[in-house]
Order: C-alpha cells, then sequence, then structure tokens
C-alpha cells in the first residue's frame, strides 16, 4: 500500500487541517491506518491525529489535524506545512512540504 498527501485545507477558525490523500492498493494488502503528524515554523506549531482503519478498495484516507501545541494555539495559513505520515503496516511515506488550501471550512 502507498500514500500521500494530496491537500491540506484549513479550518475557519485556523484550528484544524483536514489532511487527505490517494491510496494505491498492491496484492496481498489488507488493510492500513494512517498517523499524521502536521508541523509549521520549524516544529513550533504541530499537530497529530490517527485515521481508523481503511480497507481495500478505499481509494483515499482522510483525517482532521488540530492544533496541539501551542496549546490554543492556531496553524498560519501564509505558511507551508510539513506533513510526515506512517502507515499500519508500515509501508514507505516520504515527508512532503505542501500549502494550506485557505478560505474553505474543514
Amino acid at each position: 500500500m502507498k500514500t500521500q498527501f494530496d491537500r491540506l485545507v484549513l479550518s475557519a477558525d485556523h484550528k484544524t487541517i483536514t489532511a487527505s490523500g490517494a491510496i494505491t492498493w498492491l496484492p496481498g494488502d489488507q488493510h492500513c491506518r494512517c498517523t499524521i503528524r502536521l508541523s509549521q515554523n520549524g516544529g513550533a506549531i504541530t499537530g497529530s491525529a490517527t485515521t481508523p482503519n481503511y480497507n481495500p478498495g478505499d481509494p483515499s484516507w482522510e483525517s482532521d489535524v488540530q492544533v496541539s501545541a501551542p496549546h490554543n494555539g492556531q496553524w498560519d495559513p501564509s505558511q507551508n506545512v510539513l506533513c510526515h505520515g506512517e502507515t499500519d503496516p508500515p509501508s514507505s511515506w516520504p515527508d512532503q512540504t505542501l500549502p494550506l488550501q485557505v478560505g474553505a471550512t474543514a
């Protein structure tokens, strides 16, 4: 199973990013769960989330990631986001840096 970050949508209150990406299933894959870690400003702004299980045939994953540090902080809509993902079972997933899509509600 292979995946990536395709889209980051910032909520109107700037506290949540809805992250999503396509899933490419490989023969023998049974399921996957994704753990998402997002950061900005050299790690000064961070958040993480874990998805439910996805199964072969599911075309994509999606997760809402709220700011966890600083407490009651906000994502900066003018900065790119460093995206780190891990899958269970483990799969190669390179880090990516993406811009936020601003103005949409997550």
